[in-house]
């Protein structure tokens, strides 16, 4: 790096056109492209997958991690005020065989209970009962959460959406483990806060 960096820039240019004088530029440490603030970064998917301890062989134990995964991209998806229409689950056996599927929802949601739901439908139609050692959640096809549609089969919207911000405010406020479902209780499955966004 540091012979390109004292080479002169004519000699690059004279062998490598306009790409020349941009690799002695990069070399040099020089870049005028505009700074991209977090503001400016477009969140295109966010997602959370977890290594269990243990491989996974039962559907009950699944649902809880899956359960655990939503909840986190849930949060997340809600704290960017974004909603997703498309929902991915993935799954590697503990022979390291990957596969995933994904289902495009009626409507845009951020409700941890409505993503749970298709992540759940996803994994049962995909299992074919080998254990498992990492499974993720991946949302995206996000929109913002200022265009949900009322569905006229789901009078409970409302309800669900103020559930998830009273939750999210609580925990927000005095920690993730202020706040648990009761089907994690003894369950063996732990808190999970780690994830992607992409």
């Amino acid at each position: 790096m540091g012979d390109l960096a004292n080479t002169d820039v004519g000699i690059l240019t004279n062998k490598l056109k306009s790409f020349g004088k941009l690799i002695w530029e990069y070399a040099n440490g020089i870049d005028n492209s505009p700074v991209q603030t977090q503001e400016n970064i477009i969140t295109k998917s966010i997602g959370n997958s977890t290594t269990t301890k243990f491989d996974v062989e039962d559907y009950i134990t699944a649902h809880k991690v899956l359960l655990a995964l939503v909840e986190s991209v849930a949060q997340r998806l809600r704290a960017t005020n974004s909603c997703c229409r498309l929902v991915t689950v993935e799954l590697k056996s503990s022979e390291f065989l990957s596969y995933s599927h994904q289902k495009k929802l009626f409507t845009p949601t951020n409700i941890t209970c409505e993503i749970y739901k298709a992540a759940k439908e996803l994994f049962d139609e995909m299992w074919k009962k080998e254990k498992i050692r990492q499974i993720g959640v991946r949302v995206s096809d996000l929109c913002s959460d200022e265009f949900i549609q009322t569905s006229i089969y789901d009078n409970d919207i409302d309800k669900k959406q103020a559930l998830d911000k009273t939750i999210d405010d609580i925990r927000n406020r005095y920690g993730k483990s202020s706040v648990f479902r009761a089907v994690f209780v003894d369950s063996g499955v732990p808190e999970i806060e780690s994830g992607t966004e992409t």
